[in-house]
């Protein structure tokens, strides 16, 4: 626990925003209460000794790319385990709010995220 103190404390110097790209800004404050989220699942995680490398984690990550994502403007959500699109099948897919628009509520759309890895 006392490397999450450390982290905490490093967190709440930070200056009041952060730029994320593409002129998408986040406040500090909202930004460090998400990574400590993230930070605390990730042990949590990794203590069960069940965990494998990486996709046990996927479910945290994708948690704070939707919590960080719900405070940009337009609004971004993250998607995981997306379908193959003629590149491969990417472990996650970032829609803005603007691509969201007339694809069925409950159905699936055909359109690729905006950015995918």
């Amino acid at each position: 626990m006392n490397d999450m103190n450390g982290i905490e404390r490093n967190v709440a110097g930070m200056s009041r925003r952060f730029l994320l790209g593409a002129g998408l800004y986040i406040s500090a404050r909202n930004f460090g209460r998400n990574c400590r989220g993230y930070l605390r699942r990730m042990a949590e995680i990794r203590s069960t000794g069940a965990a494998t490398s990486e996709t046990s984690y996927y479910g945290a990550f994708e948690n704070l790319m939707n919590a960080v994502g719900r405070q940009l403007k337009p609004r971004v959500i993250a998607n995981r385990q997306i379908r193959n699109q003629g590149a491969g099948q990417p472990d996650f897919g970032l829609y803005p709010q603007a691509q969201m628009r007339g694809v069925r509520a409950g159905g699936y759309g055909s359109r690729a995220g905006a950015r995918g890895d």
